[in-house]
């Protein structure tokens, strides 16, 4: 390099040489593949023939059918409870606040109905027997153990 820390000429030129030499060899290496033709490049189309678009693959019409499939969901339970939950217990220790307003929810899961709240009247109360009041283990096990 010259003073000032610019680039010299003869190093652009050698640069500009290594890019053609790089190009050569490319070109030497893709040339058999060339006149190969249809099943390595795509099809000819007749003068006249309208080519339909092709469908959409993003957005909306991305394909997400092998998302529910077994397998997507196993790497997705094994990724979210194993590393994933190490991370968060790593960068923070969530704490869950207010499980106990979940009790209605939690008692209507186990398949009971729950005892009506504040924001529910008493009037449509039903007679049934609740089943026994889950524990706050069994609460943060059904949230995800966080």
């Amino acid at each position: 390099m010259s003073s000032g820390g610019s680039v010299s000429r003869s190093m652009v030129r050698r640069a500009a040489r290594l890019g053609g030499s790089v190009e050569r060899v490319v070109t030497r290496i893709a040339k058999p593949t060339r006149n190969l033709g249809f099943p390595y490049r795509k099809p000819t189309v007749p003068k006249g023939v309208e080519v339909p678009p092709a469908p959409a693959k993003l957005g909306a019409d991305y394909d997400t059918a092998w998302a529910r499939k077994a397998p997507a969901r196993a790497a997705r339970t094994v990724i979210t409870r194993g590393p994933l939950r190490m991370f968060t217990r790593l960068v923070a220790r969530p704490e869950v606040l207010g499980v106990d307003r979940l009790d209605d929810l939690i008692a209507r899961a186990a398949g009971g109905n729950a005892a009506p709240t504040a924001a529910a009247p008493a009037a449509a109360a039903p007679t049934q027997e609740l089943p026994e009041r889950p524990t706050r283990q069994q609460i943060t096990s059904v949230m995800g153990g966080l």
